[in-house]
């Protein structure tokens, strides 16, 4: 037995007192950042053998230089540009910053004595491809409706899954969240023309989801969602990839983006405003 009700229209407000419903804003992304000190306890007092004394070179301190000196090789890449804008860079295989990176290291293993230091080389096949994101934006765009003083917001931590191309090289529409993208979830959802937004919260590492998550989201594709975007349940907010070939336009989300993001769908769900996000 199903009651019908009478629907009795309730007066929205016209704004928010605060910016973005109130919800505070996530952070920017800093990459090569400090890592997070949890607690007061140190590192334990090194046990030298005896007769070992004249030995440090797996010292930590020690380590940590060469440490450093490898992260150098992905902070130049940047500086250089080496992928064609500051966006993406690194040590990457096939390309000046990975090689520079190896030929460093088979110096330091003939400092160590070791004479046969010998580079093996590939050669990618004729036809293939390597598809690389150059430059791109993820852009939340504000709406008085969410609060007065709600500007666009760059998810800085949105990262482009291979081949993300988009034609004419962007895209606005209105989203729409499938939770987990499961069949019971998209039951009775109109993909048509949307961003879907799927939630993924890794069991282990995140490569570990792409059995799951890359077939859900071409399902949404072939559904109607002209893009895909994946808050990936991670802490801090970082860029992470780790599978691709969605089928369409897709991206991952940090961890603190993807949490503002979810709340921000949620105050707009809850102030009756969810179709203009």
């Amino acid at each position: 037995m199903v009651s019908i009700l009478p629907v009795v229209a309730v007066a929205q407000p016209e704004s928010q007192v605060a910016p973005w419903f109130g919800i505070a804003l996530p952070p920017a992304l800093v990459p090569h950042s400090n890592p997070v000190a949890i607690g007061s306890r140190g590192p334990a007092p090194a046990v030298v053998p005896e007769g070992e004394e004249e030995y440090f070179e797996l010292e930590g301190r020690r380590l940590g230089y060469d440490l450093e000196r490898i992260v150098d090789f992905s902070r130049q890449s940047r500086l250089n540009q080496e992928f064609g804008s500051d966006q993406l860079w690194g040590r990457v295989s096939g390309f000046s910053s990975g090689e520079t990176t190896v030929r460093w290291a088979a110096e330091r293993l003939r400092d160590a004595g070791i004479e046969d230091v010998r580079f093996q080389r590939f050669n990618q096949e004729p036809d293939a491809r390597l598809w690389l994101p150059r430059q791109w934006e993820l852009r939340l765009l504000g709406n008085s409706q969410f609060g007065e003083g709600s500007e666009d917001i760059i998810l800085q931590t949105a990262m482009p899954l291979a081949p993300s191309d988009i034609e004419g090289g962007d895209l606005t529409a209105s989203i729409v969240y499938v939770g987990k993208g499961s069949a019971a979830e998209l039951l009775n959802v109109d993909l048509q023309g949307k961003i879907a937004i799927q939630h993924i919260t890794p069991q282990a590492h995140l490569v570990f989801e792409r059995g799951t998550a890359v077939p859900q989201a071409r399902v949404l594709f072939e559904r109607g969602a002209v893009a895909v975007i994946n808050l990936v349940d991670l802490p801090g907010n970082q860029r992470v990839r780790d599978f691709s070939n969605c089928g369409g336009p897709c991206f991952n989300l940090g961890g603190q983006d993807s949490w503002f993001l979810t709340q921000v769908m949620n105050a707009a769900a809850n102030g009756g405003v969810f179709e203009q996000l």
